[in-house]
């Protein structure tokens, strides 16, 4: 495995603001413009993920309330669970990442 680490976000974010500075917009201002494009791409990120949780969970919600609220058979549950079992967390870090 590489021992390659990646910048941090203010360098990032300070590497950019200098490479496209120009005399009538000073580099704060395009620091906030970083900012505003990288909160609207995490915005997207955590919008995606709550869609598919919602996908994953509801299910099971509407398993579950059968099951407690029409006294349905409780082998409804198992395939929305086994569903949710057989999900792996595509947002989880892997040994070592740092958030």
């Amino acid at each position: 495995m590489s021992d390659y680490t990646p910048p941090a976000l203010d360098d990032i974010r300070d590497s950019w603001a200098c490479e496209h500075a120009r005399a009538e917009v000073p580099q704060e201002k395009l620091r906030e413009e970083f900012d505003r494009v990288i909160a609207e791409v995490e915005r997207a990120a955590a919008e995606k993920a709550w869609k598919r949780l919602a996908n994953i969970v509801y299910p099971l919600y509407e398993a579950a309330e059968a099951v407690l609220l029409a006294g349905a058979d409780t082998q409804k549950l198992m395939g929305p669970l086994a569903k949710l079992g057989a999900q792996s967390n595509p947002y989880r870090l892997n040994d070592g990442e740092k958030q």
